[in-house]
């Protein structure tokens, strides 16, 4: 094993020195696509340093090697190459690493990318959105710590995991679900980074010939996949197709509920459809709506309210055939191609890989938020209202450290008996709502899935008055002062 320090620039415009570097690589034929590397490489800052280890163990790759390409007459190579990124500051290019600074390194350090000895060459990666170039300065993601090594040193980077498919035992599905796996196995110590080969061994009951090499999976053994490595998966389809017109319509009310999800900062696994296409991709985060945009109104019961679940238009995807993070418009969500071929591609459906403890769905949670808002709270017209999912112990944090709340209503709040995951919808006036600033709450049980009656309220309230779940019935809420509280922004980096 050696490792180089490169400037990326050199490696973004040389491509005589990048196919140095990948000559370390044993590749089949020779069949390697570099272009594609340059590509990504371009998505990347030009002020970068880039660090370049050879004869790399990829536990991923490996696993695929030893299932599937050590079975083929071709002699495939075992190793890859690892790309590690840094900001500028304390390397340079060609000279050794100054270990006086190490501290100042592994902050310095923005991501890796492993190449591996296949056509499809760009392997599992995690880049931080700062290491990419100008263009994603206003977007938020979900993000988890990937650990790894770099230069001799352990190191750290937020982001989400990423890959492209390589054709054969890894397709655009398998890649989708093991990035979702991957996301959770690093973010939570209940879920486990997957392999490739326990994917294969999730979809043989649900095969019906061959698993290998891979035609792909059905987005429903997507579902499937997912349930085996323990989640609570639900599916949700964006459109219909209308006979009138003889054309696919979005349906009522489906792109609040995937903003409400995509609020939550849960990563969805979407369904890109057109008459010639199929794919599955990631998304991972949105466009970061400012709160002086102009925001959707909807009228319940007569009056006009505010809906910020039904302002979002733009979602970042993972897809494997092109770099990470990718902007995304939900109407369109492939331009970013610049083919025709995908110009028609709509976003058929999309699945959530929900906590199991989960049973209030977004779709039911919106509706009976809204209603509690007009006919509980009688809330007045032009109230902005916000809905998303959150863990009780992430809610609870987030009052107990509200530097606007009044200690008596922090102190109710706190004592509230509340389940593992809670929906929250909050309400503030257009010019609070500006502010970060919210009057009016609204917390549902999410382990209650009854839709029909008001059982799954825990409390509601609105400047003073409300609601409250006490001993299997709904009582009236009076605070001692008006409600006071910061927006909820911890679901979503």
């Amino acid at each position: 094993m050696k490792t180089e320090i490169h400037d990326i620039k050199v490696l973004q415009n040389n491509p005589n020195e990048l196919l140095h570097i990948l000559g370390d690589l044993r590749y089949v034929l020779n069949n390697c696509n570099w272009k594609r590397l340059t590509a990504f490489l371009n998505t990347l800052r030009d002020d970068l340093l880039v660090g370049v280890e050879t004869d790399y163990v990829d536990a991923m790759y490996r696993d695929e090697y030893y299932h599937f390409y050590a079975t083929k007459l071709h002699r495939y190579d075992r190793n890859c190459i690892k790309m590690t990124f840094f900001k500028p500051g304390h390397l340079v290019s060609g000279k050794p690493v100054d270990y006086q600074y190490v501290e100042e390194i592994k902050k310095d350090f923005m991501g890796f990318l492993v190449i591996r000895p296949l056509q499809a060459c760009i392997g599992r990666n995690i880049i931080a959105p700062e290491a990419k170039k100008k263009g994603l300065e206003d977007v938020v993601i979900c993000r988890s710590h990937g650990g790894t090594t770099a230069l001799g040193l352990k190191v750290q980077v937020e982001g989400f995991p990423h890959a492209s498919q390589d054709g054969e035992m890894m397709t655009c599905a398998e890649t989708t679900l093991w990035s979702i796996a991957e996301y959770y196995g690093h973010k939570y110590p209940n879920h486990k980074p997957i392999c490739p080969s326990e994917i294969l061994k999730a979809m043989r009951p649900t095969s019906q010939q061959r698993q290998l090499p891979s035609a792909g999976l059905t987005f429903e053994q997507i579902s499937v996949g997912l349930c085996s490595f323990g989640f609570s998966t639900k599916m949700y389809n964006l459109y219909t197709f209308d006979e009138n017109t003889q054309t696919f319509v979005m349906l009522p009310d489906m792109k609040e509920v995937l903003a409400c999800y995509i609020e939550s900062g849960f990563p969805l696994a979407l369904c890109l459809q057109s008459k010639s296409i199929g794919h599955a991709v990631t998304c991972v985060g949105r466009s970061d709506i400012t709160r002086m945009n102009k925001i959707e109104k909807e009228i319940i019961d007569g009056k006009e309210y505010f809906i910020w679940n039904r302002s979002l238009e733009s979602i970042v995807l993972n897809d494997d055939n092109v770099s990470p993070y990718q902007k995304a418009n939900i109407d369109h969500p492939t331009t970013y191609y610049g083919k025709e071929s995908w110009d028609k591609v709509l976003l058929m459906r999309f699945l959530v890989p929900l906590p199991s403890k989960v049973y209030l769905d977004a779709f039911k949670a919106v509706k009976l938020s809204k209603k509690v808002m007009t006919q509980l709270l009688n809330a007045p017209q032009d109230i902005v209202i916000r809905t998303f999912l959150a863990s009780s112990r992430s809610f609870r944090e987030h009052v107990a450290v509200s530097q606007v709340m009044d200690l008596g209503t922090k102190q109710f709040i706190l004592n509230m008996n509340l389940p593992r995951f809670v929906w929250v919808s909050e309400l503030s006036s257009l010019e609070e709502f500006h502010q970060k600033k919210e009057s009016g709450l609204i917390l549902l049980d999410a382990t209650e899935p009854t839709q029909d009656n008001i059982v799954p309220l825990l409390m509601c309230v609105l400047d003073k008055s409300g609601f409250v779940y006490d001993g299997n019935v709904i009582k009236k809420l009076l605070l001692a002062q008006t409600l006071q509280m910061e927006t909820y922004e911890r679901n979503i980096n």
